[in-house]
């Protein structure tokens, strides 16, 4: 048993969701731990475990933001990391606003009394776990992902068990909408 650990997140629509489910069912080896379809996301900040306080100022940071207008990301790219060994899918080109809105995020937690990982940020939707490694391919073609929501989620104890959501909240209207609606 481990404790409960918070990361905000974004959970892809049911669409592509289930391509996902599919790439990962179509990529499991024996032997591979595939991640649970309810499961699938992409990890914006990873917070890990928080006391009662520093949770509370989590959830207001998600709630009182200002998101960025909604936006798609196309995930192009199959590859892996060793030790354990991790499958993922991943966009080649980070949105801007992905990057920009990580940043946000992980000031105003800073600033909230959270101590993040100080690793740079690589966005990814881990497929597998204790996979084989594979090289960085293309994947053809590639998946879409209209993101339009965030969440702040926590894996409770035990490997089996789906992701909590403690608040989830819609990003802005996409730019291309807001121009239409002029």
């Amino acid at each position: 048993m481990f404790p409960e650990r918070l990361f905000f997140a974004v959970r892809p629509p049911a669409a592509t969701r289930d391509a996902l489910a599919a790439l990962r069912d179509r990529l499991t080896t024996p032997g591979a731990r595939p991640v649970a379809t309810a499961n699938l996301h992409l990890t914006l900040v990873f917070l890990g475990t928080l006391d009662a306080a520093r949770r509370a100022r989590a959830l207001a940071v998600g709630a009182e933001l200002t998101p960025p207008p909604a936006f798609d990301l196309f995930l192009d790219t199959l590859g892996s990391w060793p030790g354990p060994a991790v499958r993922w899918c991943a966009p080649r080109v980070v949105p801007v606003l992905l990057e920009q809105w990580v940043a946000c995020l992980r000031a105003a937690l800073t600033a909230a009394g959270c101590t993040l990982d100080p690793r740079p940020y690589r966005p990814h939707v881990t497929l597998l776990r204790a996979a084989p490694v594979l090289r960085d391919t293309p994947l053809q073609p590639p998946l879409l992902w209209p993101v339009t929501r965030f969440a702040l989620l926590a894996s409770p104890p035990g490997q089996r068990r789906d992701y909590a959501v403690l608040g989830d909240w819609p990003l802005g209207a996409p730019r291309d909408s807001a121009a239409a609606v002029r």
